[in-house]
């Protein structure tokens, strides 16, 4: 995470419908699945995690997490009981499974340095869709098998057992005070995407409840490989200082949205966060992780109120009413730049060099 030597590694707080993969909902591993007999490791939930939601919070059941005192945990097999799974689970970390109306988030059990940069990489794999057809006259006029809905990478700083709405929301919409980088597999044209295939950086500041419309998008991009084909490499850069030469970059965008920022917009409500002191580059790299799909203007420090510079990092996902599909996430590497911003002193006015008076009022001044 950027500290010198290391910080080990802390966990993961599991929100919602998230898990370790092939695990059920009901008691412990698992759904049978031969390739995840290689660990030895199982888990269990005492709950069903399958709440209802309504714009944006949850309904009718508590969401499930592995806090201390939760009810959902995961631990080695010959720890499990009195009752024990017959058939091991992970390695994956699945965010939502191949069903309905799911929405979970998977948070690093410990805050982390991002007002500095950061450098992430995480390799996703996206499966197992659902089958929508058409029906015409009692008959199946077109089928597909596509699913729903996606997934992002989030930073936030609103709570550790933050979820957002499912469906359309990814599970981030909803969640104040957050950063989120979608990768969104299905189109929904309500929400203004631009195709069913596509990464978005998304934020409404340290105020408001973050939004997957894509109104609140600071750039985005549908020039993506499909995101549902096979195990996928990302990776994720924010620098505190803007490289004017990835200005003429084909990959940088910059939407109507980011001019809210560059001139305080809100003010009537208090304001919203300000730009006006300078701002770096986020970075979005997918497969290709030298050349980027996608390069925003961002300031990280004033879009989000951090502590101390620190945020929950994570992931969240969700599928929909009548479209599914499995999100996991493989493997996941986070590291703090500690970059310092750069400093340009201020122009020097009547002369060279640094100026300086006696401070007696009616004194000359001069340069030094």
């Amino acid at each position: 995470t950027g500290v010198y030597g290391g910080e080990g590694n802390y966990g993961l707080y599991l929100i919602g419908d998230a898990n370790v993969e092939n695990c059920n909902s009901s008691v412990v591993c698992c759904d049978d699945f031969p390739t995840c007999s290689s660990t030895s490791m199982a888990c269990s939930s005492t709950v069903h995690p399958n709440p209802s939601y309504e714009n944006g919070e949850v309904k009718d059941r508590r969401v499930p997490d592995n806090l201390p005192g939760g009810e959902k945990w995961v631990e080695s097999v010959a720890d499990m009981s009195p009752i024990q799974g017959s058939i091991l689970c992970g390695p994956a970390l699945r965010l939502t499974a191949s069903s309905p109306r799911l929405s979970g988030a998977a948070w690093y059990q410990r805050q982390v340095e991002v007002g500095e940069g950061f450098d992430t990489t995480f390799k996703f794999r996206v499966a197992n869709p659902s089958l929508r057809c058409d029906v015409m006259d009692d008959a199946f006029t077109k089928c597909r098998s596509r699913g729903a809905d996606g997934f992002a990478f989030v930073l936030q700083n609103d709570k550790r057992e933050a979820l957002g709405a499912a469906g359309r929301e990814l599970g981030y919409g909803g969640i104040t005070n957050s950063l989120a980088i979608e990768f969104d597999t299905y189109f929904n044209p309500e929400l203004l995407e631009p195709y069913e295939n596509h990464v978005s950086v998304h934020t409404r500041g340290f105020r408001n409840p973050n939004s997957a419309d894509q109104t609140y998008s600071l750039g985005q991009t549908s020039q993506v490989r499909d995101l549902t084909d096979g195990e996928i490499d990302v990776r994720i850069r924010f620098d505190v200082n803007l490289d004017l030469s990835l200005l003429d970059d084909p990959h940088f965008v910059s939407s109507p949205f980011v001019s809210h920022f560059l001139e305080n917009a809100d003010f009537v409500n208090g304001g919203m966060a300000d730009w006006g002191l300078g701002m770096g580059l986020l970075r979005v790299y997918v497969e290709n992780l030298v050349d980027p799909v996608l390069i925003v203007p961002l300031n990280m420090e004033a879009t989000l109120a951090l502590n101390h510079g620190r945020a929950w990092a994570g992931f969240t996902s969700a599928t929909g009413f009548n479209t599914w599909q499995v999100h996991d996430i493989l493997e996941w590497n986070f590291q703090s730049l500690r970059q310092d911003k750069a400093y340009y002193p201020p122009p020097i006015v009547g002369g060279e060099g640094a100026f300086s008076c006696s401070g007696v009022a009616g004194s000359d001044c001069s340069n030094e």
